[in-house]
Formats: structure tokens, C-alpha cells, sequence
């Protein structure tokens, strides 16, 4: 279905799920959703790039407070527009390593990881189909996975490969996400929307922004309000 205002849509037609944001990981599950069957809806509070870089209204969405004491440059990374930060995405891919879901120094205590990196193993090799990642080969010190890449490296780098053994190291091109409708760079809403809206049972909402979600006593999430 085509992107819309909240006003056009008919609650007599409620959907199975609702998804905030149209970035890479909104836009990736809710291709992911609709070829299950399951109506969904998602949620962007920006627009179109333009409106993005010209209106500091909007770009004062995305301004975020942060704790730590890590000058994170949230106002070059974080952006509200459709396609989210795909929009500056050059489509790196790489996995987090199994040792980042262990306990170290800049895990909370009191709130460690829920999950290992085996719970997220299919869902790396789903997103990784969808984004059309491309690499060669990974050496040992890579994450560990079970299937090679869905599309071979490009560039071939064999000869920088060859160099540096050389001299002892080893060397692996990056995952990359390889785009089929857009010059050099991965865009979701170009690359991924499509299929989405085709399914006929996703729609995007845009300039829609999710101001708080509702919980109930059971702590379960029951309604979102939107502006």
C-alpha cells in the first residue's frame, strides 16, 4: 500500500503488527512480516531527504541526551526521514562478535545482554539474504557462521590478500550490502519499500512521530500515541 497520512487509515482493517521507524532494521522485518502473512504498519516521523537537510524543526527530532561518558556524534548519525539512516549508509554489514554479548567493562551489572549470539544466527542469515550482502571468504578471527555470504566479495582484493600474507596478516573485504537499483549505496526505501508496499499488506505512514508507547499493569505494550 502506499505511504499515507494516519488519517487514511481505516481501523475497521486493524494490522498485526506496528513497526517505528523505516530504517534498515524496521524496513528489514517488515518485509519479513508481510511475506508471513501478517498485516503491518509502519511508523516513520520523517519525510523526504530534503526536508531532512532543510527543516531544523525536523532535525530537531533527533536530538537525543545520552549517558556515558562517550562523546557519541548522535546529530551526524541519527536522522528522521524515510529509509532512516540508510541515507547515509555506505552498507556495512558485519556481525557482532559472540564476545560482545559477554559480560565486560562497559556492561551494566545490573542489566546484561538477554540474548547470546546464537539467538541472533538465522536472523543475521535472513537479514543478511534481504540486504544482498556480498564479501569473500572470512578468516578465523570473524564471527562464526554457518553459511558463506549471499553474493561473492567485489571488488577482488585476492591481490592485497597475497600482499599481506607476506608479511603475516590476513586480510578480509567488508560485507557489504549491494544495491540493484541505486548508484553505489544500499537505500532501504529504494531497495526494500518496494517489496514492502507490493505485498499489499504493508503500509507506510509518514511524518508520523511516536511520542510515548502505552504499557498496561502486565507491562505489556498495548498502544503507541502519535503525533
Amino acid at each position: 500500500m502506499k505511504t499515507r497520512s494516519l488519517d487514511a487509515l481505516n481501523p475497521a482493517t486493524p494490522y498485526d503488527v506496528c513497526i517505528i521507524g523505516s530504517g534498515p532494521a524496521g524496513t528489514c522485518l517488515g518485509v519479513s512480516l508481510t511475506r508471513q502473512g501478517l498485516r503491518t504498519l509502519i511508523l516513520e516521523s520523517g519525510l523526504g531527504l530534503t526536508r531532512w537537510l532543510t527543516n531544523s524543526r525536523v532535525q530537531s527530532l533527533a536530538r537525543y541526551e545520552y549517558d556515558g561518558d562517550t562523546n557519541y556524534p548522535l546529530k551526524q548519525t541519527a536522522s528522521r526521514l524515510l529509509g532512516g539512516n540508510s541515507n547515509f549508509w555506505t552498507g556495512r554489514c558485519e556481525r557482532l562478535h559472540p564476545s560482545d554479548f559477554e559480560a565486560h567493562p562497559y556492561t551494566p551489572p545490573e542489566n546484561p545482554w538477554p540474548i547470546g549470539y546464537a539467538d541472533l544466527d538465522d536472523y543475521y542469515d535472513a537479514a543478511e539474504k534481504i540486504l544482498r550482502v556480498r564479501g569473500g571468504p572470512r578468516t578465523a578471527h570473524a564471527p562464526p557462521r554457518r553459511h558463506p555470504l549471499p553474493l561473492p566479495g567485489s571488488p577482488d582484493i585476492q591481490y592485497l590478500k597475497d600482499l599481506c600474507a607476506g608479511v603475516g596478516v590476513e586480510v578480509e573485504d567488508t560485507a557489504t550490502a549491494t544495491p540493484s537499483k541505486t548508484f553505489r549505496f544500499f537505500n532501504v526505501q529504494k531497495e526494500i519499500l518496494p517489496a514492502f508496499h507490493r505485498s499489499g499488506l504493508g503500509t507506510v505512514v509518514i511524518g508520523a512521530t511516536v511520542n510515548r508507547l502505552v504499557g498496561n499493569r502486565d507491562r505489556e505494550i498495548t498502544g503507541a500515541e502519535v503525533t
